[in-house]
């Protein structure tokens, strides 16, 4: 079911058109398609992120986990750009924005963040916090 989860998100960021956009309009527009998955499929992404449930190292779970982390990737450093491993220097600033968006997005969702807002996760909080990333 995890892995179902993974690969119905990785399919909306994959779909998006992020031709001829800058890196930080791009980064902006895949951030909000990670906050509008997790808004429309709660249960799945509450599920995504019960680590001591799964096996994190299984095959297809890791693949769709990396699958995730490389839109990202891509995003950041052009649609060809792909992360050797999981510790490839270059994925530092995939990892801050997947952080950041990650973060957010929760605290959202569990009403500790931006609580005088009706819709927390469709705020201008996010991304002005994106925007002080320095990305490329």
């Amino acid at each position: 079911m995890a892995t179902r989860a993974y690969q119905q998100l990785c399919d909306q960021l994959e779909a998006l058109d992020l031709t001829g956009l800058s890196t930080p309009a791009r980064v902006q527009r895949i951030a909000a398609e990670y906050v509008s998955f997790a808004g429309e499929n709660r249960a799945l992404f509450d599920l995504m992120w019960r680590i001591t449930q799964f096996d994190y190292t299984a095959p297809e779970l890791a693949e769709q986990k990396h699958r995730a982390l490389t839109a990202l990737h891509r995003a950041l450093h052009g649609e060809d750009a792909e992360p050797a491993h999981d510790t490839d220097p270059t994925l530092i600033p995939s990892y801050a924005v997947w952080s950041l968006v990650h973060g957010y997005t929760t605290l959202a969702l569990e009403g500790a963040i931006d609580s005088t807002n009706a819709d927390p996760l469709n705020s201008d909080l996010l991304p002005a916090m994106l925007t002080l990333l320095d990305v490329p």
